[in-house]
């Protein structure tokens, strides 16, 4: 009877533990900075009028590398109940400017910009990712804790505006704000025995004639800091993003943009 008694109470004090084990919620939290260059176009006008802007040629926009504002932070928390999806925020802050000489007259929006003029070129722009997401259930058991897989939907929010002005003080500004719903697709390796890992991800959606993709790969090692239960990493890693927006989607507003650069900071898991 005893090693009946024994043996349930042996049996419950693993289950629990394997249970306790099991109820983890993951916290991830990391900020950054992005240094991007641009290419492309970007357009304002109507279907009678419509003025194509480019980034490199006409606005000198083309490197933003030593720009310390293209900033981000993102937080993850990942829970132990397969159902209901996992959460991720990404907060990217983006701005860049330029000069340039006018070499023909323009009309921007509701206004007429002069040849021979320098004109000034400003671009701000917040994005926000909301991302719920969903692992491959068991694969992380199966691969010993080196792979997992991610996938889910999202919401992409791009807040922001983009102005010219002239020496003569002529201005005229676009201001946008728009949400758009996208795919997100990540996947991440722990490299046995070294204190790195590796992760890409990407979200991506394309309708009409509008596609907007956004790709990263990154590299973190992990910092030998001693903090009970958190866990710091140096983060490394390149970053891609596509904005081909319609004039449909933004009021009269269209660009074709390639952002691309290479970004790092600093991560921490708790």
């Amino acid at each position: 009877m005893k090693k009946i008694a024994l043996s349930i109470i042996t049996t419950s004090v693993i289950l629990t533990s394997s249970a306790n084990a099991g109820m983890v919620i993951d916290v991830e939290a990391g900020a950054g900075i992005w240094q991007p260059t641009l290419s492309g176009t970007m357009g304002y006008g109507n279907e009678t009028v419509r003025t194509q802007l480019d980034l490199e040629e006409n606005l000198d926009m083309k490197d933003t590398s030593s720009d310390l504002d293209n900033n981000y932070i993102y937080i993850d928390v990942d829970h132990f109940v397969p159902v209901l999806p996992n959460i991720r925020f990404e907060r990217l802050n983006y701005s860049t400017s330029g000069n340039a000489l006018l070499t023909n007259s323009i009309k921007f929006g509701d206004e007429s910009f002069s040849s021979g003029q320098n004109l000034k070129t400003d671009m701000d722009m917040v994005q926000n990712d909301f991302i719920l997401y969903w692992g491959i259930p068991g694969l992380n058991i199966v691969t010993a804790g080196i792979l997992d897989i991610d996938f889910g939907i999202m919401a992409k929010q791009l807040d922001g505006y983009y102005s010219l002005t002239a020496d003569d003080g002529t201005q005229d500004k676009v201001d946008f704000d728009v949400t758009i719903p996208m795919g997100y697709l990540a996947a991440q390796i722990d490299i046995p025995f070294l204190p790195l890992s590796l992760e890409a991800s990407t979200k991506v959606i394309s309708y009409d004639s509008s596609e907007i993709s956004d790709t990263m790969i990154k590299a973190s090692l992990n910092l030998p800091i001693p903090l009970p239960l958190i866990d710091t990493k140096l983060d490394v890693g390149y970053r891609e993003q596509i904005l081909k927006i319609d004039p449909e989607l933004i009021g009269n507003f269209d660009a074709d943009i390639k952002a691309k650069g290479i970004f790092f900071g600093l991560s921490a898991k708790f």
